[in-house]
């Protein structure tokens, strides 16, 4: 602990010493972690592309426009929307007292590592309003990380595959439309997985069921 007392006795020139050592410091700490940040970035431009899946869902005010204002926020930096299925009306899931929902799978083509993708999930739920309050109540909007290439993660604040994936037909039904033969990095084939969901027959597709899209295709 310091002395006071003995600080009375510290010459005036000594404490502009002691803060300009504080100050560059400080200086050196904030350049060196922008660095980091610059070297992370420039690694995640360089590291080859992988194939993620992304589930998104609304049941509040405008839905429809919820769905198209996410998908719009995600694409950036290192994150590409390649296809994305129809929309579907589908019935809440978990807590069933609460208006249907619409739901959209969006297949992407990303640089990000999964952490960094699932921020970016996250940033854009901030960003159109989302509150995070009652599980599985209403909300704005709903960015999941379902699939990233073909790994499992299991981490605090970040697990992958969904860990309610495999029982949401709400997901599976989009998510099979875009890939109708894919499975889990253990093998499971989904389309198996939807098989046993009786809730999928109540998911439907909006409008006239036209086939999944090629973002940016003509």
């Amino acid at each position: 602990m310091i002395d006071a007392a003995r600080l009375a006795w510290v010459r005036p020139g000594a404490w502009l010493k002691v803060l300009s050592i504080a100050a560059a410091l400080a200086i050196g700490a904030l350049v060196a972690r922008r660095g980091v940040e610059a070297w992370d970035r420039a690694r995640e431009a360089e590291r080859p592309p992988v194939r993620a899946f992304l589930g998104l869902g609304s049941n509040i005010g405008d839905r429809a426009y919820w769905l198209a204002a996410a998908m719009q926020r995600l694409e950036g930096a290192g994150v590409r929307v390649a296809r994305r299925s129809r929309i579907y009306e589908t019935p809440a899931w978990g807590k069933t007292d609460q208006p249907n929902f619409l739901n959209q799978v969006l297949e992407v083509e990303t640089r990000l590592s999964p952490e960094a993708l699932l921020e970016r999930c996250q940033a854009v739920e901030r960003a159109l309003g989302r509150v995070r309050g009652e599980r599985w109540g209403p909300r704005t909007i709903d960015v999941d990380l379902l699939l990233y290439d073909e790994v499992t993660i299991r981490r605090p604040g970040l697990v992958v595959p969904h860990p309610e994936l495999h029982r949401r037909a709400f997901v599976l039904v989009p998510l099979l439309e875009l890939r109708p033969h894919l499975r889990l990095p253990d093998g499971r084939a989904l389309a198996t997985l939807l098989e046993g969901l009786p809730e999928r027959s109540a998911i439907t597709p909006l409008g006239d069921g036209a086939a999944p899209d090629a973002v940016g295709s003509t």
